[in-house]
């Protein structure tokens, strides 16, 4: 199965991952996005403009998953925090996900 995650955030991010299969990714920062002002407004508009925003694909077998997105910050003045969930993968469906950061609170998905 597919899985999808986009970068809708200004600072890059690195995604760790467990399950049937253990790896990690990172994102790039999304150079053109900001900070929501809400995780409702995050929530809402994330990933949604006609942009494009860093992406990367994993191709994962059906099983529940854990991952713990955190963000990658060089200069050391991002509040961006780290943030994790689950998902169970399914056969025959595609997933996406978006990452995204809200003002005073950091990484939010």
């Amino acid at each position: 199965m597919d899985l999808t995650i986009s970068n809708d955030g200004p600072d890059a991010v690195e995604i760790l991952y467990t399950g049937p299969v253990t790896g990690r990714l990172s994102l790039a920062k999304c150079g053109s996005c900001i900070s929501y002002s809400s995780e409702a407004i995050g929530r809402s508009l994330a990933c949604k403009a006609d942009k494009s925003y860093p992406r990367k694909t994993l191709r994962l077998p059906a099983g529940e998953y854990h991952f713990l997105y955190k963000p990658v910050d060089t200069s050391g003045l991002s509040t961006a925090r780290v943030h994790s969930n689950g998902i169970r993968i399914q056969p025959g469906y595609v997933y996406t996900d978006c990452t995204y950061s809200v003002s005073g609170l950091g990484l939010d998905l």
